[in-house]
């Protein structure tokens, strides 16, 4: 297992893309979100 320092903002996955590793959040937050037909962000998850 490897440790990344992932800067603010980052966008880790983006839509559509295929996952092809895990992540695990030691310290921080992170939130998963998905944009409406209006163009609107919505948060699905915060962590």
């Amino acid at each position: 297992m490897k440790t990344l320092k992932i800067k603010r903002n980052t966008i880790i996955l983006s839509q559509e893309e295929v996952c092809s590793h895990f992540y695990f959040l030691k310290t921080g937050c992170m939130r998963t979100y998905y944009i409406t037909k209006e163009g609107q962000e919505k948060t699905d998850l915060s962590y």
